[in-house]
This record gives C-alpha cells, structure tokens and sequence, in this order.
C-alpha cells in the first residue's frame, strides 16, 4: 500500500512517499508546487476528517491544498490512501541519529519519519550538560535549515528540560538548572517541556507564554494546585503521558490524572 502523507488545510510542500510494499519510490505520488496552477492527486482511498472513503482528489494551489472532492472520471486515479500527514511534537531521535548529538545525520533521520507518515516534526533536545546550551546548540539550530524540502519540515525547536522535577527518569537531575543566556535559547523555541515544582517554572513559563513557545508539562511529580497554577499562567500540553509524572490513583492521584480529566490541557 502506498500512503501519501499530505498537511491538510496546511502548506502543501514537497513530499514523497515509499511503496512499503514493492521498496519503490512511487513517482506519481510526488507533490511539487507551481504556483498559480491548480494541480491535483488521486487515490483510491482517502482519510477525511476521520472517515476512509473514495476514490478521492485532493487539489492545491500556490502552496495551499484549496479542495478535497470526490474523484470523477476524469481524475487519474492511482492505488493507495491520501492522509493528513502527522506532526511529530517530541522526536529525540530514531536508531543511532540522536538530535543532540554532533554525529546525527539530519538527513537519514528525515527519511526514517517521512517513511513513518511524519510530514511535520520537532527536534527534540532532552536535558544536557550547561555546556551544550553555550557551545553546540547552534549547530542544532542551524541543521533546522539545511533540510531538504521532500523531507519532513522541522519547524522548531522542543527542549524537554532541563527545567524538570522529581520524575527524572533517564534525565540526569544535577543539570536541572538555567541561568539568563539558557533561558533565552528556551525562549527561542516552538516548545519547553518542564516541571511545574521546579522552582524556576513560574517565570519561564510567563517568559515563554510571552513569545508564543507552547509550554508543556513533563517529568513532574506536581500536585493539584501546583499544577492548576501552572495550568493558569500558559501551560497547555503534557510530554509522554503516564512517564516520569505521578499515575492515576484514587487517593493520590497524579499529573496524568490532572491531564486526562482538563480539557484544557492537550498530551502526547
């Protein structure tokens, strides 16, 4: 089956998709952008809001999808299901390429996504060292622009610490710390991962909420009302649900308890 990963109601960028079944690299379904020209794709399945149906056209234009419709007689149609493709918040890595790491190949790690159905993605860099935030986190962000556009986009940055709590897990709890200059580099992100105890939250979370980072909360053994106050101040999203926080219990109930029962807080 050949899936074709498309944004729907985003940017229709360049993407490619493999044929899992053959090992081929199905030409036909290759989305190239002209603009002011309505081009179109055609399958015989198709996900819409939910539901798979078809044969269904997919049509866009100056690099927005502009419809998705019924395929007539007319369409082209070929084998396979059209889906939004996925966005992928937290993505520290895939086999031996890590984010963090100076030796990752960006460009492998590319491929291993698209091949999963990720259009969309966020490198994720988890607690390190306060060297790393001062000497090699350029490097990280300049590989956010040297990827190549049938590849999934990176759109930013998400840091999972280190303002982190009392559920560490694999992170090492000696680096939870952050002076001014790292506190800036969080501020330039798409997303922080942090604990609501962590005596530094309640600032980052204003200054980040500020310029329109996500604020997500993550490794954390918070209560109730340190996590409505959290809740409160910006804080709309929760990191791997069920690890490293507090579970679900009838008499000491934990941040997933606090995540599955508001609304307003989204989890991945």
């Amino acid at each position: 089956m050949t899936t074709v990963s498309i944004p729907k109601g985003t940017p229709c960028l360049a993407r490619r998709a493999f044929d899992s079944d053959s090992e081929r690299l199905s030409l036909l379904v290759t989305l190239l952008t002209v603009v002011g020209v309505i081009q179109r794709l055609s399958a015989s399945r198709a996900l819409v809001d939910g539901v798979l149906r078809g044969p269904t056209t997919v049509e866009w234009t100056d690099n927005m999808i502009v419809a998705v419709r019924d395929a007539t007689s007319h369409d082209d149609v070929v084998p396979g299901v059209l889906s939004p493709g996925f966005i992928d918040a937290q993505v520290n890595g895939i086999g031996r390429d890590t984010v963090s790491n100076a030796e990752c190949n960006w460009v492998r790690l590319g491929e291993a996504l698209r091949a999963q159905g990720v259009t969309t993605w966020l490198p994720t860099v988890p607690t390190q060292p306060p060297a790393f935030y001062r000497d090699e986190l350029k490097r990280v962000r300049e590989n956010l622009n040297l990827t190549p556009r049938d590849l999934p986009e990176p759109v930013g940055l998400h840091f999972e610490g280190p303002l982190l709590g009392e559920k560490p897990g694999a992170h090492r709890s000696e680096w939870f710390t952050a002076d001014d200059h790292l506190l800036a580099e969080l501020v330039n992100s798409k997303m922080v991962t942090l604990a609501p105890e962590h005596p530094l939250s309640d600032d980052a979370i204003r200054r980040l909420r500020a310029t329109g980072v996500t604020v997500a909360i993550g490794h954390s053994a918070v209560d109730m009302e340190t996590y409505e106050r959290a809740v409160m101040a910006g804080a709309t999203h929760a990191t791997h649900l069920f690890n490293a926080m507090g579970g679900v219990d009838h008499v000491s109930p934990g941040l997933a308890t606090f995540v599955l029962t508001d609304d307003r807080v989204t989890f991945s």
